[in-house]
């Protein structure tokens, strides 16, 4: 075979390999602490806050942080509890927003048996909430849940990812949560 068919093969190919490579660049998490754990698997509930807590035996208050996490997590999840009365069951944290208008994707794992788990992004603005996206999903095994949407963000606003069990006045559920991430991905 001569020389320049043997470049002509190679140049092709390299062309086609080229063509269909996807140009994704490495999205980096807003959220600082969405897998609940350190790097050496010690439980972390650091920069997040809310009304979730779980009783020790003597009735105090401790992190919501339990073994269990679906595949790919470490050990540690978040456990959310339906509160009584009208207060949800929650947790949060909050990120400065990027000026203008963006595309944000959240993922999170959920495993919320007979429940309704809620993950909601909320925009605020001079501390009130402007606008917010909101999804509810139950699942008896870990399941990972996503959803995508815009928000027009200006000097001063802030973004909150609420995790969300909501409140009852009859029964009690448990939802989890873990590996939670929100992208900005119109970069």
């Amino acid at each position: 075979m001569p020389m320049r068919i043997i470049y002509q093969i190679v140049l092709i190919l390299s062309l086609l390999t080229a063509c269909t490579q996807d140009d994704e660049v490495a999205l980096k998490n807003l959220i600082v602490n969405g897998n609940f754990e350190t790097d050496d698997g010690t439980a972390d509930y650091t920069g997040w806050r809310g009304t979730a807590h779980l009783l020790d035996t003597g009735r105090n208050k401790m992190i919501p942080l339990i073994k269990n996490a679906p595949p790919q997590g470490g050990e540690w999840s978040v456990l959310i509890r339906p509160q009584w009365a009208s207060q949800p069951g929650y947790i949060e944290t909050t990120f400065a927003g990027a000026n203008g208008t963006h595309i944000y994707q959240v993922h999170a794992w959920v495993k919320s048996p007979n429940w309704k788990a809620g993950i909601s992004l909320i925009q605020r603005r001079n501390g009130e909430s402007i606008r917010s996206k909101y999804v509810l999903d139950e699942s008896e095994i870990w399941k990972q849940i996503s959803f995508r949407d815009t928000f027009d963000t200006k000097a001063g606003d802030s973004l909150t990812l609420r995790l969300n069990a909501g409140y009852t006045h009859y029964r009690s559920a448990d939802v989890q949560f873990d590996l939670i991430e929100v992208l900005l991905i119109d970069i």
